[in-house]
């Protein structure tokens, strides 16, 4: 069991008490806990994290190769969830996002974060 984040914090219930969740939606929190840090940032565990942060701020097909593989790496210790497809684009704010499809138990799901 989780507990919800929401905003870089523990959710809270109407009582003031931590939300837990569990199943699927505790799975996808996870897969962007793990796509949004910073590999090697999480001294208990430097191999958790991503490298999307390293990439260039330029969409395009090679930077969408590179996240995919970022991606990819950053999923592995979560074997139920398999990473498709990525795609880059650049925000209003000149940064870049990354959109990622991921395949859990048949059904597809979009995932995104702010890689720069």
């Amino acid at each position: 069991m989780d507990t919800l984040l929401e905003n870089g914090t523990y959710a809270l219930d109407e009582r003031g008490l931590p939300i837990p969740i569990t199943g699927l939606r505790a799975l996808i929190q996870r897969l962007l806990i793990r796509l949004s840090v910073r590999k090697g940032s999480f001294l208990p565990d430097p191999n958790l994290g991503s490298e999307l942060h390293r990439l260039p701020c330029a969409a395009g097909e090679q930077t969408n190769r590179l996240a995919l593989h970022y991606a990819q790496q950053a999923l592995l210790p979560e074997p139920q969830a398999k990473v498709e497809q990525a795609t880059c684009y650049l925000t209003g704010e000149g940064g870049l996002a990354v959109r990622i499809t991921v395949k859990i138990d048949r059904q597809r799901y979009p995932l995104e974060v702010v890689a720069l």
